[in-house]
């Protein structure tokens, strides 16, 4: 844990190029498109699908999210494969504080829903999560984020970047990748932004 707050620190110090850049904003809303893999002894599952994100901050510093998710895939056990589908809702609440005026760090707590369906059976988990990261206006049309969400045994990493077209819009990527028990998973988000 201690490795991962001096990890994201040293982001947020990387990140504080600019001080003259625009400040980040915590009103926005996304869609964008999915595609992610997990393994686990004898099985490999593989999804793609569509999200949506909404984050609004209710007070300075104080916001709420809200993450919906559909994917459909495959699922490979011990060679064979079957159809799968996945859908995820998770609902956040956290607190960020400015560290220069373009960059802000961020803690949060994760309350999630996910659902997987393969060979007719329908598996639901439950879970609390937290996360830190550090979002930062390197320019004002270039963001850069980065996150570490911890859950049980398991640790999430999650790095993006995002080019504004203009004050209200703009498209990025997000590259997610988890480790812990004996499963790793990793994927891409392509998405669009508008900002609130």
């Amino acid at each position: 844990m201690k490795k991962i707050i001096i990890f994201l620190f040293i982001i947020a110090a990387a990140f504080n190029l600019n001080a003259n850049a625009a400040e980040v904003n915590w009103k926005h809303v996304e869609a964008g498109y999915i595609s992610e893999s997990a393994s686990e002894p004898g099985v490999d599952v593989s999804l793609t699908g569509f999200g949506v994100n909404a984050v609004y901050e209710f007070v300075p510093g104080l916001y709420g999210a809200a993450t919906f998710a559909s994917e459909t895939g495959s699922m490979d056990i011990s060679g064979t494969s079957f159809p799968a589908s996945g859908s995820m809702s998770i609902f956040s609440v956290g607190y960020h504080a400015p560290i220069a005026g373009n960059t802000d760090i961020y803690g949060q707590v994760n309350f999630s829903n996910i659902t997987v369906e393969a060979l007719g059976i329908s598996a639901t988990v439950t879970d609390t999560n937290y996360t830190l990261g550090v979002r930062s206006m390197l320019t004002d049309s270039f963001e850069l984020g980065g996150s570490a969400t911890f859950t049980g045994d398991v640790t999430g990493l999650s790095f993006n970047g995002l080019y504004y077209f203009n004050k209200s819009v703009g498209a990025g990527l997000t590259y997610q990748t988890s480790r812990g028990g004996t499963g790793t998973s990793s994927g891409y988000i392509l998405g669009m932004r508008l900002n609130i």
